[in-house]
């Protein structure tokens, strides 16, 4: 009997190892948020991680081997947001690591854009149409952005001023 104690109590404690280290901080709706991630691709063998403040938010994974998934998530994180990390694997090497230590604190939403990936050494003078590119060899680019400033005049800001105003 005390071996069957014993077995479960092994089994409930690695079963519930790890498990402490990722907090859902997910919103439904971008009113509720202070943090959004817009990422267009995620490709199979490839694992981002976004942490604010070395608290992991974001862990994804791309397990989906013919087809590729892409979101915008929003978050509301309870502190100060002082620093964001953004991480890169593909088959567990480490591709990409931006780290962003001016927050725009003072922005009431901000989002990480992050880029599908492009061919090495594309740029806004030699760009040209192109197809897939994976992760290992093309080049992803990262933003972090104020919502007020990159989004505003946006089509979803209008339509909130005209349910306003039918409103009133």
């Amino acid at each position: 009997m005390k071996k069957i104690c014993f077995l479960w109590i092994i089994i409930v404690f690695f079963g519930c190892e790890g498990s402490g280290d990722h907090i859902d901080f997910q919103v439904s709706t971008k009113d509720s948020a202070n943090f959004s991630v817009q990422f267009p691709e995620l490709q199979f063998g490839e694992k981002i991680e976004i942490k604010i403040n070395d608290e992991i938010i974001v862990s994804k994974i791309g397990d989906r081997a013919f087809s590729t998934s892409g979101f915008w998530n929003y978050y509301k994180y309870p502190g100060e947001i002082v620093k964001i990390e953004f991480l890169d694997y593909y088959h567990n090497q480490l591709k990409i690591r931006k780290i962003f230590a001016d927050t725009l604190v003072e922005s009431r939403q901000r989002t990480l854009i992050v880029s599908r990936p492009f061919p090495k050494g594309m740029t806004k003078e030699n760009w040209k149409p192109y197809g897939f590119v994976s992760i290992d060899t093309g080049d992803r680019y990262i933003k972090l952005v104020a919502d007020s400033v990159e989004f505003s005049g946006m089509w979803t800001d209008r339509i909130i001023d005209v349910t306003k105003s039918m409103s009133d």
